[in-house]
């Protein structure tokens, strides 16, 4: 029972593991998309100046 244990406990660590990883890589995207758009509005307003 307890090596049952220890096997899900390691699996458990493993799925934690790449949940961290999945949505460290989502945060990355939605920042660089959220800089893609400040860049795009940035570029719209001086267009607009002119």
């Amino acid at each position: 029972m307890e090596s049952k244990i220890a096997y899900l406990n390691a699996k458990l660590a493993v799925v934690a593991e790449r949940e961290k990883k999945r949505e460290e890589r989502e945060k990355k995207r939605e920042e660089k998309e959220r800089k893609r758009e400040e860049e795009i509005a940035a570029t719209k307003e001086v267009e607009n100046k002119r």
